[in-house]
């Protein structure tokens, strides 16, 4: 659904994936759009649960199959997470040189994107090259040292093997001892919280991204809301309304994705009211390339999935309160 209207303030739901957003850039960073406001939930934190795991992982690693060199390729977005045990010792308030070896596979003209999260912090982020490349990046040992080390693949789009965007990390080294990414030494995590991409929430995340394609950040603002295991889209246009001041009569114009973006227009156009004029736009191109969507039993399943929430939103909204 295509559906906007004149105003150059602009709405985004930070779930939706890199590609709408890589597709939606000649818009947003245009002069017809002047304030930018990402919504999204916030990450949890299990930060203990996770490292926790995490060791329990590596004390039962067997020897890797991976030969020194090859490095892990990551080719959904996701962490790996280096084994800190094999750090040398840096002493607090001292540099810690860092270096990240990576590559990646491009697509739709942007490379592999990653962001280095040492100790729950975003510390620095980059874009790779089709060759192994080195990154510099330092910090300031902390009390603790090295907790946790994550290397966080933001980016992916998937739609054939001559369209895959993937990221390969060869290795790093902390001030110049070397450790292989092989999968004695790392492991990768799918599911994360804050403590693994160094965001508080995804609308922080989805921020650094655009930030990272040209987006001017002082027109980007953030909204949070607490994950709900309902309706976010209702959570998300509630939060909106909380939080951000629209003049009488205000326009918005919000970027989502494919079928959804109907519910999206439905949900803020009721909870924002007759005073605001709600525009949708939905910039996913023909022929789906997030490799969710991409045979007939997946359509079916998103079709219908779709035109039932749709309902289920449509009947929530007329008949309780906004």
């Amino acid at each position: 659904m295509n559906k906007p209207v004149s105003g150059k303030l602009f709405i985004i739901e930070a779930w939706i994936s890199p590609l709408d957003a890589e597709t939606a850039l000649p818009y947003l960073i245009s002069d017809s759009v002047n304030r930018i406001i990402i919504v999204g939930k916030k990450y949890p934190h299990i930060k203990a649960e996770i490292l926790a795991d995490i060791q329990k992982r590596f004390k039962n690693a067997s020897p890797s199959k991976v030969a020194p060199g090859k490095g892990i390729w990551m080719v959904t977005n996701s962490a790996l997470a280096f084994n800190c045990n094999n750090f040398p010792v840096t002493q607090p308030g001292n540099s810690a040189d860092i270096t990240v070896i990576a590559k990646g596979t491009a697509a739709l003209g942007i490379q592999a994107h990653f962001n280095l999260v040492v100790n729950g912090i975003c510390l620095a982020n980059a874009f790779v090259e089709s060759e192994y490349e080195e990154f510099h990046f330092s910090t300031i040992a902390s009390e603790s040292g090295f907790e946790s080390f994550f290397i966080y693949f933001d980016n992916d789009v998937f739609k054939d093997k001559y369209t895959d965007r993937n990221l390969n990390i060869s290795g790093i080294k902390i001030n110049g001892m070397s450790i292989d990414a092989t999968e004695q030494n790392t492991v990768l995590i799918t599911d994360y919280d804050a403590s693994v991409n160094g965001f508080a929430s995804q609308a922080e995340e989805f921020k650094n991204y655009i930030i990272q394609l040209g987006v001017d950040r002082a027109k980007i603002e953030t909204v949070t809301f607490e994950q709900v295991s309902g309706n976010q889209t209702l959570a998300s246009a509630r939060a909106f309304r909380r939080n951000v001041n629209l003049p009488d009569s205000g326009a918005v114009n919000i970027l989502s994705s494919g079928l959804h973006s109907r519910r999206t227009w439905l949900t803020y156009q009721r909870i924002l009211g007759s005073t605001t004029r709600v525009g949708v736009l939905n910039f996913e191109p023909t022929g789906t390339l997030k490799g969710k969507r991409n045979n007939l039993f997946a359509s079916f399943i998103y079709l219908n999935d779709e035109m039932f929430s749709f309902l289920v939103t449509w009947i929530q909204l007329t008949a309780g309160s906004p």
